[in-house]
């Protein structure tokens, strides 16, 4: 048997104790404490049930809508970065501590804001909470977080799509399975338990499919070429899944998408915990250094933008506010639902990085949790499964890219719209279905041809986290107001704001500094872009030194952006406080002063 500590097991089983820890005495003394859940109040799902958006759903069944929303491919790429750039310690260090203060706080505490106040989203509530000019802000704000999502989960698509020859088909006839299951339940009223079983039976074909037809092969256009062609064909597959009504497609796929991908992260899991029995252990160093390897990038601030789903994840807050907030049936569900689906997200965090961390080989994106998922499992299950585990976890990283990545179109959609609605002119088209999912599309586009994906990685987690950061303070703001304890998401939201400012910061000078000497790529990524280019007789550096700029930009503008909201934020937070008569500092005990004191 190999050595205990040399393994991902103990670690990984010192995540899980804590994990269990946090919920089950941390989290629930919050929510007692803080938000005092009355299953007697009505919430929004009850009050205004509608049966479109507003309608109650038991806490097992929302808690899984939850999950598969919010669990994409974040948790999965940023553990599999950080690991190659400072070694594993420090990545399941943020992993594990982020969880437990900051990223279960915010999903829930989101999702309780939302249903105190009716079920609304960020964005009518940043308005009564802090103001008009906030609320626009924000807006803007989420506009570029959504083109930089889009173009990182994109990329992550394409890239896996090329490296895993057959795992398209898997994804492909899933989509066709989606939608026969959709019209089996919705119009023909087949029993669900019936139609699943059909459908997850087609689901098993496109396996069969898939480890059969290796076509067409990896890099078959070269890799710039290849992973262009694979960008394209999701970026059609993603616009007609954003533009279809949601149980034409998109519900029933997510519905078959959990079972593959509930079973992938918890073969991972067991293997890891197995891993010393199986002989599988750590190749990566515990700390490679304050700065990364063959990136340059420091720890600090960016090991906290790089890892961001599975520790704490703006999006989230999106979804639980936006979505999840109306179809809570008790004020008592929002914990489980809430922080529930949050502390599951952080274990396929736990799975990314005990993947990563048993296999030697350098590989950016996802496909080094492919190779190390599949190290495990095969380690546990026979080695001659290797390629049918490779192409098992491909599949699920396909799954988990275009179940998320559709709702955030529809996001950007709306968001759009909101945007363009009180403007007059031709300027109103953006707000339509069509043009608005074809902009996000061709913008994504043309961020993902430079092939500077580690650099755009650090731009949307550092919007990812920054949102993050909004949220936390938007409920500090709402709890002060209605003089309840802010401390737990005043701090960590506070904490993260400054973070993660610097972190874009830091890659927009990077970006300025690389246009005034475009000579060289940024990373050994692009230089494929730049072959690309002077293989048709173009020279890369003009062209290299106007997107840095572009990009340059794109940083300074969130970085004002951001620092506007967190003024706008923070003075609505001392202006509740001075109302409310609270007299400790900010992070403190929450006192109020006598009657009749100042």
């Amino acid at each position: 048997m190999t050595d205990f500590l040399s393994t991902p097991a103990p670690y990984v089983l010192i995540g899980l104790v804590l994990y269990y820890i946090a919920y089950r005495f941390y989290a629930r003394w919050i929510d007692k404490r803080v938000w005092e859940p009355d299953p007697k109040r009505s919430t929004p799902a009850t009050m205004y049930m509608d049966g479109v958006e507003y309608f109650p759903v038991n806490r097992y069944v929302l808690y899984g809508f939850q999950f598969k929303s919010v669990a994409a491919l974040g948790p999965i790429v940023g553990p599999v970065l950080a690991v190659q750039y400072w070694g594993w310690l420090p990545s399941l260090f943020w992993i594990v501590i982020g969880v437990i203060f900051i990223g279960w706080a915010q999903d829930y505490s989101a999702m309780f804001l939302s249903v105190r106040n009716e079920g609304r989203s960020f964005g009518p509530i940043t308005y009564n909470l802090v103001g008009k000019g906030a609320r626009s802000v924000l807006l803007s704000y989420l506009f570029i977080y959504f083109w930089l999502l889009t173009a990182a989960f994109v990329y992550i698509l394409a890239a896996t799509a090329n490296g895993f020859s057959g795992s398209f088909y898997i994804i492909f006839i899933t989509l066709l399975s989606g939608v026969i299951l959709g019209q089996l339940v919705f119009k023909a009223r087949w029993n669900i338990f019936y139609a699943t079983i059909l459908a997850l039976i087609l689901v098993a074909i496109g396996y069969v499919v898939g480890y059969y037809v290796q076509f067409p092969a990896t890099n078959f256009l070269g890799v710039y070429g290849s992973v262009m062609f694979w960008s394209i064909i999701f970026a059609i597959i993603l616009a007609i899944a954003a533009i279809v009504p949601l149980p034409s497609l998109i519900l029933p796929f997510n519905y078959l998408a959990f079972y593959p991908a509930i079973a992938s992260v918890a073969l991972v899991i067991i293997s890891a915990l197995l891993s010393p029995i199986s002989g599988v252990s750590f190749t990566r160093p515990a700390f490679v250094g304050f700065t990364a390897s063959f990136t340059g990038f420091p720890l600090w601030p960016l090991l906290f933008v790089t890892i961001a789903c599975g520790a704490i994840s703006g999006w989230h807050s999106l979804v639980s506010s936006g979505t999840t907030s109306k179809q809570v049936e008790s004020e008592i569900d929002a914990l489980p639902v809430g922080g529930g689906a949050m502390f599951t997200e952080s274990i396929v965090a736990l799975s990314a990085f005990a993947a990563i961390s048993v296999i030697s080989a350098t590989v950016l994106g996802a496909n080094g949790y492919v190779l190390g998922a599949a190290t495990l499992a095969s380690g546990i299950l026979g080695k001659a499964l290797y390629n049918g585990f490779v192409l098992f976890f491909g599949a699920f990283l396909l799954f988990m890219g275009v179940t998320v990545e559709t709702l955030v179109i529809r996001y950007w959609r709306l968001v759009l719209a909101d945007m363009v609605s009180e403007r007059k002119g031709s300027i109103r088209i953006l707000g339509n279905k069509y043009v608005a999912t074809t902009l996000i599309l061709v913008l994504a586009l043309a961020l993902i041809a430079t092939f500077t994906f580690d650099y755009i990685w650090e731009y949307f987690g550092g919007t990812n986290q920054l949102f993050a950061a909004f949220a936390l303070l938007l409920v500090a703001t709402y709890l002060t107001k209605v003089k309840k304890p802010s401390w737990y998401t005043l701090i960590p939201g506070s904490f993260m704001i400054v973070t993660t400012i610097a972190a874009i910061a830091y890659t927009a000078y990077l970006f300025l500094s690389h246009s005034f000497n475009p000579t060289k790529p940024l990373t050994a990524l692009q230089q494929l872009f730049y072959n690309f280019l002077m293989g048709y007789g173009i020279t890369p550096y003009p062209i290299v030194s106007a997107f840095d700029v572009i990009a340059f930009l794109v940083g300074l503008s969130l970085v004002i952006l951001s620092i506007t909201m967190g003024y706008y934020l923070f003075k609505s937070i001392l202006t509740y406080r001075k109302e409310a008569g609270i007299t400790q500092p900010i992070g403190g005990k929450t006192t109020m002063a006598k009657p009749g004191e100042d």
